[in-house]
């Protein structure tokens, strides 16, 4: 097949939603699809090849865009199917009306969601041949009912075990949208109890200056690591006993690891977003750093079956979900999420 992955950011950008389309472009390039991906406008390079996929990048402007998609309609008109990723195109849709259209909403703009985004969202799901929903959360908070859910991939590559050089491990972006503040409180509650705890974090951001502070009132404690190649970071994680990770990725990755999982949400949604997790039970979830702090201490434990059902979400997976989509031949048609 020919498919086109639309996607508002890509490599060499990092986050959720590049990762996932980068490892879903790796899969469907290696079982002999050619995938083109559409990026929206950046001041990246206009044109590149990664993983075997052929990445072009749009203009700024919507006169533009569409001299941009009349130049390549060559390319456009012989694509199977049309996959985008939060960044949907309608010029696609009306200039290939006959063509198969697939969506996956990852995620949610921020809180409290604002109607707009709820409307735009359901009129994306009424117009395409099929939708994605990246959790449970998003079907329930938008009112998009999705012909597949998912809680991403992962790579399988099991790491040999390692005693534990880090009681707690956070990684990721240092911004307040991420728990961060909660999880510095915690840990210093953590380390009040137990001051013999070590706590890696490994991430930047605009708080980084408040993880600096905690280094800082710790330094024996707390060690700071800057970002780094994701490989990196998870053999990091490979020597941390409890994984403070919130985003479905990290999750995965910390379950698949065996790791004790301590979440944190800061607003509802969020907590809908955790809740609605196939883990949730065996996740320590708290909203406020006292809840936190009880999660680290007194976790529940990692279990076989929580280890069982991330070994089964790997991007190979997702990506045959993914195939399943685009040659069915009706419309939104539920698929299995297991």
């Amino acid at each position: 097949m020919k498919i086109v992955l639309i996607t508002s950011s890509f490599y060499p950008d990092r986050g959720g939603v590049e990762t996932h389309v980068e490892a879903v472009a790796r899969q469907l390039t290696g079982s002999g699809h050619e995938v083109v991906i559409l990026v929206r406008h950046s001041k990246r390079p206009a044109r590149l090849t990664h993983g075997g996929a052929q990445v072009l990048r749009l203009p700024v402007g919507r006169l533009a865009l569409r001299s941009w998609l009349l130049t390549h309609r060559r390319l456009l008109a012989a694509a199977d199917v049309f996959h985008s990723h939060d960044y949907f195109l309608l010029q696609l849709q009306r200039l290939y009306p006959n063509k198969r259209f697939v969506h996956t909403f990852h995620g949610y703009e921020g809180y409290p969601i604002q109607k707009e985004a709820i409307i735009i969202r359901r009129v994306i799901n009424e117009t395409v041949n099929a939708s994605v929903a990246v959790g449970a959360f998003i079907e329930q908070w938008y009112g998009t009912k999705c012909d597949l859910v998912t809680y991403g991939g992962i790579d399988p590559v099991k790491l040999p075990a390692q005693a534990p050089v880090w009681d707690m491990m956070y990684y990721g972006r240092f911004e307040p949208d991420t728990g961060i503040r909660e999880y510095l409180k915690a840990f210093a509650l953590v380390l009040e109890t137990k001051p013999t705890y070590r706590i890696l974090l490994v991430g930047s951001g605009s708080l980084g200056s408040a993880v600096r502070r905690l280094q800082a009132q710790y330094p024996n404690q707390v060690e700071v690591m800057g970002t780094m190649p994701h490989a990196e970071v998870l053999e990091l994680l490979n020597q941390s006993r409890i994984a403070c990770v919130s985003g479905y990725l990290a999750i995965l990755e910390a379950a698949y690891s065996g790791k004790i999982i301590v979440s944190n949400y800061n607003t509802p949604i969020k907590r809908d977003y955790l809740d609605c997790h196939p883990l949730a039970k065996s996740l320590n979830i708290g909203g406020t750093p006292k809840e936190l702090a009880a999660g680290m201490l007194k976790p529940k434990r990692a279990t076989d079956t929580a280890e069982a059902w991330a070994r089964r979400q790997t991007w190979a997976h997702l990506s045959n979900q993914y195939l399943q989509l685009y040659q069915s031949g009706g419309n939104h048609v539920r698929t299995t999420t297991q």
